[in-house]
């Protein structure tokens, strides 16, 4: 749907197993309940509108838009969108340097805790197989040390006058999108949670286990227009009716976060009580999520709110929706 080019914070955006089978199981010789052959179907067939298919470019939401940018401003939009491509490259380490000294992160530290805690005692493992302890401190060392080195050239970049002015065109655009959208000036603006998704063999939704970033916190507009729960960013407005809303499920799973969004920081007084915290690998970690459910045309839907946005979206979505189990 919409995939960010990030710099100072200010995102431009392009539009750019479980197999359960249900052939005649029975249960001592009757066939499968009806009941649960339709829970299992249910599962399945639930679509995530904020999923993101990188090997099909597929999507949930096409049928969901109801505003679109005009095909000049979109150009304008996919031009910044390229020229921010650029510009980070040209000032901000490469990403896969970060991914890199991660990996060599977890990596040193499960060499070197494998010595410190062998079964024959840490001497003993350490006269035999030694080696494994010090390539774990170096890879580890390394890591971290590369870690602050990409922290310290991006904010550097931040304060340069080149991304600077690029940001200041870039908040000038948006706001312009935004006219022409009719995104309303008391939007708010929460985090979703786009999710790296794939499909198997049958066509079922699953999250995808290969992407090393599985959950991207994206920050869009939300607001009530008319009978319609509407989500917005800088190219396009898709409304979900109101009256489709089933239900918000938690999800008690620990899960990173790539980036942040706030204006606050992410361990300030108002995120407290969620338990927010960072480490070596530079994601936040946040527990729980939530998940919401709606239905539109006898087809299932969901998205993805991060634990501090449940409130927030709540409040805008102005009506009382059930916890599910």
């Amino acid at each position: 749907m919409w995939e960010p080019v990030k710099i100072q914070s200010k995102t431009i955006h392009s539009i750019d197993e479980t197999n359960i089978e249900l052939h005649s199981n029975t249960v001592r010789g009757n066939p499968l309940p009806i009941v649960i052959l339709l829970a299992v179907c249910y599962i399945f067939s639930m679509k995530n509108l904020f999923g993101i298919f990188k090997k099909s470019n597929d999507n949930n939401f096409e049928k969901f838009v109801i505003r679109k940018l005009s095909d000049d401003n979109s150009e304008i939009i996919d031009n910044l969108s390229n020229e921010g491509k650029q510009l980070t490259k040209e000032k901000v380490p490469p990403q896969w340097l970060s991914y890199v000294s991660i990996f060599a992160i977890l990596i040193g530290l499960l060499f070197a805790v494998s010595i410190l805690l062998a079964k024959d005692g840490f001497v003993n493992a350490l006269q035999t197989r030694g080696y494994f302890f010090y390539i774990g401190v170096g890879l580890f060392v390394a890591g971290v040390v590369t870690q602050i080195i990409v922290r310290i050239k991006t904010k550097k970049s931040n304060s340069d006058p080149e991304v600077e002015e690029y940001v200041s065109r870039v908040e000038k655009t948006v706001k312009e999108c935004e006219f022409e959208l009719d995104i309303p000036e008391t939007a708010v603006a929460i985090d979703v949670l786009f999710t790296i998704m794939k499909k198997n063999a049958k066509g079922e939704e699953k999250l995808s286990q290969m992407a090393l970033i599985q959950f991207l916190n994206q920050e869009l507009k939300v607001f009530v227009e008319n009978d319609l729960f509407c989500f917005a960013d800088n190219v396009m407005v898709i409304g979900v009716p109101i009256n489709s809303f089933k239900g918000i499920k938690i999800i008690n799973k620990k899960i990173p976060l790539p980036q942040w969004n706030k204006s606050e920081p992410f361990n300030g007084p108002s995120y407290k009580t969620f338990k927010l915290y960072t480490n070596q690998t530079g994601f936040i970690w946040m527990k729980p999520y939530y998940e919401i459910d709606f239905e539109v045309d006898g087809e299932q839907y969901y998205f993805l709110l991060p634990s501090y946005e449940k409130d927030s979206f709540l409040k805008a979505l102005g009506i009382e929706i059930p916890n599910i189990e």
